[in-house]
């Protein structure tokens, strides 16, 4: 097997992995896409949208409706805040009491 076959193996299974979690794909470009934003005070926000896009049409993953969009801090229902380090185990990162 060549490296470029190699490769393409590797790529075609990140796709697959990326459309089987498509929510925490879309979450993490989310994210991404705030963070730069935030980071540059909005300043290129344009491109930052059209990057987002990019990303979520080459990887498969669309939000709900059909159409790739850009995901943000403030879509998250209840309970769904930052977990990570959690392991996504229930019952963890809630207030104690």
């Amino acid at each position: 097997m060549s490296f470029a076959d190699s490769l393409k193996g590797m790529v075609d299974k990140a796709k697959s992995m990326a459309k089987e979690n498509s929510d925490k794909v879309d979450q993490a470009v989310g994210k991404v896409g705030d963070t730069v934003n935030e980071k540059t005070e909005g300043k290129y926000s344009d491109k930052v949208d059209k990057a987002q896009d990019a990303i979520k049409k080459n990887l498969g993953v669309e939000d709900e409706g059909g159409q790739s969009g850009q995901g943000g801090a403030g879509e998250q229902g209840p309970g769904q805040g930052d977990q990570s380090g959690q392991g996504g185990q229930p019952g963890q990162g809630g207030p104690q009491g």
